[in-house]
């Protein structure tokens, strides 16, 4: 405590400095905003059960992310306004990543994206067979593209949204980020002839992963 107070007395500006004490609440703060989230999935209380009987029991936890696909799991997008506290949802699979851009919202859901528009209708689907487990999804500054992160390909990918077009990607294993947490290489290309050695992993056809890509045990960059 002693060092903080010290920093403090040297930072500019630090008079300005207030108690939490002196504020008040305000009943009207946040009112004029409706915030929009994702809830990835359903079943976190479950998993939060058979994560808490493992310890109890002195089992060791698994590592980071499980080594084979998985399918996807029903989650929520949520708004909520604050004014009232309505709420409205609707079903999504597995959705992480939002932006907005004007009337528009775009929602990374597992492997596709989804642009709605002001009247929460979908405008627009995404697929491309490198999708998989999106964690995010940007508009360009003008509205006119996307870019997102597949992380179970470990790949970042750019569309022009008016011509459905992949523009750019960017592939972590074809530049040095190869080696997963569980020491196995993962490359992309064709697969080796004869036996392939259990050290190497090579993903030649996307779609083989069922639409999941790598589980996160074995995503070198995820």
């Amino acid at each position: 405590m002693r060092n903080v107070l010290t920093t403090l007395r040297v930072m500019p500006d630090a008079s300005h400095c207030q108690r939490l004490s002196g504020y008040r609440q305000d009943e009207t703060l946040g009112d004029h905003l409706d915030l929009v989230f994702t809830v990835k999935h359903q079943q976190q209380r479950a998993l939060n059960r058979i994560m808490r009987g493992r310890l109890r029991h002195g089992h060791a936890t698994k590592a980071l992310g499980g080594s084979t696909p998985r399918p996807y799991r029903a989650g929520l997008l949520v708004q909520c306004a604050l004014r009232n506290g309505s709420i409205r949802s609707m079903g999504v699979t597995e959705p992480f990543g939002l932006d907005q851009h004007e009337q528009r919202l775009a929602v990374a859901a597992g492997n596709e994206i989804r642009i709605y528009d002001a009247s929460a209708k979908i405008a627009h689907v995404f697929h491309n067979p490198w999708f998989a487990q999106l964690h995010s999804v940007y508009f360009s500054d003008d509205g006119s593209r996307l870019l997102t992160v597949s992380t179970g390909f470990d790949t970042v990918l750019e569309f022009d949204i008016a011509r459905e077009r992949l523009t750019w990607a960017w592939n972590a294993w074809d530049h040095g980020y190869d080696l997963s947490p569980s020491g196995i290489r993962i490359r992309r290309g064709s697969a080796p002839t004869g036996p392939a050695p259990r050290s190497l992993v090579t993903v030649d056809d996307p779609a083989a992963w069922r639409g999941f890509g790598l589980p996160t045990g074995l995503t070198a960059a995820h």
